[in-house]
């Protein structure tokens, strides 16, 4: 609607109100110009975090125990990066879970269901039966590499706390305690140990843990005393309260949520609805093979409905015994030409393919789960820039790191090479395969003939060929092995190999700018680490401004800030601190400027903004509402009612604060003797954002910082 007496006081010219948000904007701001009006909004999520909260998923089956040690000794260098005093992004608040991949099989009698290695049921470690002692570690600032620390008495299935000041129920806070969450972290991380399930449910666990709104108590058909099970359904209607109070404890609505999984092979996430249970109960070379014509589907092809069956079966003439045991194939014993012999530890590979059957969850199961759709509870505050997924999997390094041994961004050519369904395309080492792969040479007693995976084997019929190969940790214990096998010297195992994580990668794939990509294989977990680090601080660094906003010789900008907070509690912005005032007050504003003095009525009906609220589903939803003013506030009611107070940010410009400190607002991150905002294309404090292809960053120091849950509103005059 048209005002033209207010826009007449703002000397004219058209303004774009938009909310700021606290990471890199992935899109450029496009205004909604409502019916005859000057006034243009644009409304994004904003959530500024004050906390962490780090998962690690860490796969415990065999072979694994000296990369745990490597992630243990690296995640001190993680934790210090954002809780160290004076840091480029100090957290006040950090909560660190570990749990594993280990979720049994279901009642069947290949990994035992029940509490313990084999099935740890996504409950974070350490197990109730851990005992005290053992070494941890923590990060020396000074050499950058890990010093041993006795670990801290364990504290099982709970989330490890810290927060910068005492006194705020966590169980570690301060510098000191700082150096305890590192060890106690990696503790944590190496209680997992290497005694747990083959079948790494790797994502069905961070599901579960982080996601899933009813979590099942128990997951298994009836089985008896000799193994023989049935019955369809899995899943009991008992909840599982412990993993829920768990989640409540470790996982804040408002937090950055940082997920890392460690694991050498691919994921086995089995479906605990009707007969999924099955796939591990068949004895080996038994299980129901799929027609000739299956070998022929796409390793990407996921089976969800009878349309994806009937696909199948015009397609490529692709049939599952599975469903129709009468047809003539299913009455042949398991042979195939590649070795294939239905190995238990082969069974979640390529299942489509040898099945004409898919027992795994679909990836979008996981990929849905991070998204910031209606109705998921992980986004009802937390942002969607507020999350960061990290795989550290079987891929070659070179694949997925810089020079450094970073992770680097992934475009769609590198993307190709590590998950394209035409293997032509794929990278070789990434191909899912028992028989050598074309392209590869053959081991022949010296790995260097291939030293991404020191060559292919002999096909045997319970191995796949591996992605890539590490040195093993030189204080790792000895391990005997045979000698033919690129991971032996003189019959010690002195290297360790990881398989194809493709289904991994696809799902970090699906999670686009989210996600961070790095090789299990890195003779260093100290770059991985150092990449997931950057990552995480350019999900917290300030707004990304892709319209450059406009400056005058000062450095002043034509742009106001406004934020709403979570309620109307304040008596007034001014009792927040120096860095705020009532919208339009003439402690925000300047007689003669663009954006004159105005009283707080005239000020409020100029803000229409994009509230956050829940709606009668209890979804998050955001919807436009004018502002109003009421006495000496200026208030905002969302859709369910809730009122936020509005308040304006003041600008720190030279005729406010001198010209020396608002030129040390935009040119130094170190500073912060003023409260408020300041707009800087300085490369020092822009940072991550410019690589974005952000001109510059809206900059809030001192008192100003936003709060946690408010949201942030700019209005600029072009």
């Amino acid at each position: 609607m048209r005002r033209p007496a207010l826009l007449r006081a703002l000397r004219g010219g058209s303004l774009l109100v938009s909310l700021a948000a606290p990471a890199c904007l992935d899109r450029p701001v496009v205004g909604i110009v409502p019916s005859s009006s000057t006034i243009t909004v644009t409304p994004l999520v904003v959530n500024r975090p004050d906390k962490i909260d780090l998962l690690f998923v860490v796969d415990n089956s065999s072979s694994m125990k000296d990369k745990q040690s490597e992630l243990g000794r690296r995640v001190p260098a993680l934790i210090d990066a954002f809780t160290r005093p004076g840091g480029a992004h100090p957290i006040a608040d950090v909560h660190v879970g570990v749990i594993t991949t280990s979720l049994g099989s279901f009642g069947t009698t290949q990994c035992k269901s029940g509490k313990g290695p084999l099935d740890d049921q996504a409950h974070l470690m350490p197990r109730p039966d851990h005992p005290a002692g053992g070494t941890g570690y923590r990060f020396n600032r000074v050499t950058g590499e890990p010093v041993a620390l006795t670990c801290p008495d364990p504290q099982p299935g709970k989330a490890i706390s810290w927060t910068r000041d005492a006194g705020k129920g966590a169980r570690f806070s301060g510098d000191a305690g700082a150096e305890a969450l590192q060890a106690a972290a990696s503790c944590a991380v190496e209680s997992a140990g290497q005694d747990g399930c083959g079948y790494e449910q790797t994502w069905e666990a961070v599901y579960r843990f982080l996601a899933d709104p009813a979590p099942a108590k128990t997951i298994g058909p009836s089985c008896d005393a000799e193994g023989t099970c049935s019955g369809a359904s899995t899943k009991s209607t008992a909840l599982d309260t412990e993993l829920l109070a768990q989640r409540a404890e470790f996982l804040r609505k408002d937090s950055l949520l940082a997920v890392v999984v460690l694991t050498d092979e691919n994921d086995f996430s089995v479906r605990d609805d009707a007969g999924y249970w099955k796939i591990f109960a068949y004895n080996p070379g038994s299980a129901p093979p799929g027609s000739a014509g299956c070998a022929n589907v796409p390793d990407d092809f996921e089976i969800r409905s009878d349309a994806d069956f009937k696909t199948l079966a015009d397609t490529y003439r692709c049939t599952s015994c599975f469903l129709d045991g009468t047809q003539a194939h299913c009455k042949t014993r398991w042979a195939r030409a590649d070795g294939d012999a239905d190995s238990l530890d082969a069974r979640h590979w390529n299942q489509v393919q040898r099945f004409g059957y898919d027992f795994l969850f679909a990836r979008s199961r996981y990929a849905d789960a991070f998204s910031a759709r209606k109705g998921n509870r992980l986004f009802e505050t937390r942002s969607p820039d507020q999350l960061v997924v990290a795989g550290i999997v079987g891929v070659p390094s070179f694949l997925v790191a810089d020079a450094s041994g970073k992770p680097k961004a992934l475009d769609a050519a590198a993307w190709k090479k590590l998950v394209s369904p035409v293997l032509t395309e794929r990278d070789p080492h990434m191909i899912e395969s028992l028989a050598p792969r074309p392209g590869l040479v053959r081991y022949a007693g010296d790995r260097k003939i291939d030293p991404v995976h020191g060559g292919e084997h002999a096909a045997r019929p319970d191995d796949l060929q591996w992605a890539c190969l590490a040195p093993r940790d030189k204080d790792a214990p000895a391990v005997t092995c045979s000698g033919d096998s690129p991971v032996c010297t003189g019959g010690l195992q002195t290297h360790f190999r990881a398989y194809p994580g493709v289904r991994h990668l696809r799902i970090l794939q699906s999670l686009g700018e989210n996600a961070v990509v790095a090789s299990i294989c890195s003779a260093s977990y100290a770059p991985v680490v150092d990449g997931i680090v950057e990552k995480i601080q350019g999900a917290l660094d300030h707004q990304c401004v892709r319209n450059e906003m406009t400056a005058d010789e000062t450095g002043a900008v034509t742009c106001a800030i406004f934020e709403s907070f979570a309620d109307d509690k304040a008596a007034r912005c001014e009792d927040l601190g120096p860095g705020y005032c009532t919208p339009g007050s003439a402690a925000c504003r300047a007689e003669g400027s663009w954006l004159p003095p105005l009283d707080p009525d005239k000020m409020a009906a100029l803000l229409t903004l994009g509230v956050r609220a829940k709606d009668a589903s209890g979804a998050i939803v955001t919807e436009d509402a004018t502002a109003f003013a009421e006495g000496n506030k200026v208030l905002v009611t969302g859709k369910d009612g809730q009122r936020h107070l509005v308040c304006e940010v003041r600008q720190l410009t030279a005729d406010r604060v001198g010209a020396a400190a608002a030129a040390s607002c935009r040119d130094d991150l170190s500073w912060s003797a003023e409260s408020g905002f300041c707009y800087s294309t300085s490369p020092a404090v822009v940072g991550s954002c410019k690589a974005s292809g952000a001109a510059g960053t809206v900059r809030f120091v001192g008192g100003a910082e936003p709060h946690t849950g408010s949201q942030v509103f700019t209005m600029c005059r072009r």
